[in-house]
């Protein structure tokens, strides 16, 4: 299985030279650009992050038939939760992941789509305190992760008891009331490109409407809505991440990107930001986007000649 890619660095040095390592301190700042500065949307980066999550424990424990339940906050339930029936996690796997960055479980394998180490910090970008309660083997833990007076995040167990709820995870925070509206339609926009939608526990949306394609082939299509959008969109891992133009001297590229397609590709064939908004737009992503969009047009010339043919 493959693995998302990870460079290969080859340097060549002298041993006359003295070299050190560079580190990353720990500080208030470095925490706070890495769960607040890191987004621009913050509250569709937490929807985001956090359903990832949900859905790659899904997978791991291979209870993707159980799903998850997300709640949106409404004047009378002024929070967001969203609770997993994944693998939970003990006591140490809750105090290991939540307190290091960059600690992932899912670097294993190219069915996760985190991989990153930092979406289940993600409510620090909206929040300074967050419950997290997990379930596991009969026990159920519930957490409060805060910042500190010091600046830095931090973890406390809460509460410990004997439990037969299901596996999985719960992460639950408030919500200023006038971010109400905000939840609920960065929700639908996270959500429609879902392979797996979540039960919405009181307020209901539709997140999964689906509209027929203008033109549609093998793992792309071109949308009603879509036609002459503002970019093209990549979906990898259930997340949409838009497609810049190109440097590229095929005007067909650009013509294609151009028509607002939406493009499916396999975790781990494109590099992405840290903040999982956008590509990074490296040489591999560049080939691999390329590649795809020939394909695509390859196709489109094969259906006109058929149409022709016909």
């Amino acid at each position: 299985m493959a693995i998302v890619s990870q460079p290969n660095i080859k340097v060549n040095k002298s041993d006359t030279f003295e070299s050190a390592n560079f580190r990353i301190e720990s500080s208030p700042e470095a925490f706070r650009i890495l769960s607040d500065g890191l987004y621009s949307n913050k509250v569709k980066a937490v929807i985001r992050e956090l359903s990832t999550n949900a859905v790659d424990s899904l997978v791991d424990a291979g209870t993707k038939d159980f799903g998850y339940e997300v709640h949106l906050p409404t004047n009378m339930e002024p929070y967001f939760s969203i609770r997993d029936f994944g693998t939970g996690l003990g006591h140490q796997e809750v105090v290991g992941l939540y307190t290091t960055y960059f600690s992932s479980n899912k670097t294993h394998s190219n069915e996760f789509t985190g991989q990153l180490g930092l979406g289940s910090k993600s409510p620090f970008a909206y929040t300074d305190s967050f419950t997290v309660t997990s379930c596991k083997d009969g026990c159920k833990r519930v957490y409060n992760a805060h910042i500190s007076e010091a600046g830095y995040p931090a973890i406390s167990l809460l509460t410990e008891d004997a439990t037969d709820e299901y596996n999985g995870i719960e992460i639950k925070f408030p919500v200023k009331s006038e971010d109400n509206t905000e939840f609920e339609e960065e929700a639908v926009e996270v959500y429609r490109h879902f392979n797996l939608i979540p039960r919405f526990v009181g307020k209901q949306i539709e997140a999964d409407e689906t509209e027929d394609p203008v033109l549609e082939g093998n793992g792309w299509r071109i949308e009603t809505s879509r036609y002459r959008a503002d970019s093209a969109l990549a979906i990898m891992g259930n997340i949409a991440y838009p497609i810049s133009k190109l440097d590229s001297d095929n005007s067909a590229h650009t013509n294609l990107i151009d028509t607002g397609v939406v493009i499916d590709f396999n975790i781990g064939d494109l590099s992405i930001t840290p903040s999982r908004e956008s590509l990074s737009m490296t040489k591999r992503t560049i080939r691999n986007l390329k590649k795809r969009l020939d394909e695509i047009i390859s196709e489109i010339k094969d259906e006109v000649q058929s149409k022709f043919d016909g």
